[in-house]
């Protein structure tokens, strides 16, 4: 549940306003670890071209891969 929930957190942080992704994930993170998950990655990528980005806009999808113990999730999602 910590990464649709880190996820659902980028999006809200988004639509309240914030655009600088090093915070979203910064609180992503938070999160990820308070669940006791270990994080490979956090990306803010634009949908299109997969590149990085640091400000985030509704062209913006969120990659994460999260170890929860011995297993390894992926999940993304549309800003």
């Amino acid at each position: 549940l910590c990464l649709f929930r880190s996820l659902k957190l980028a999006k809200n942080l988004y639509q309240k306003g914030e655009t600088h992704s090093d915070q979203i994930k910064a609180l992503m993170s938070e999160l990820i670890t308070q669940a006791d998950g270990k994080i490979d990655y956090i990306a803010f990528v634009n949908q299109d071209t997969l590149q990085p980005v640091e400000t985030v806009d509704n062209d913006t999808r969120v990659l994460l891969a999260v170890f929860v113990g011995k297993t390894r999730l992926i999940d993304n999602s549309a800003l």
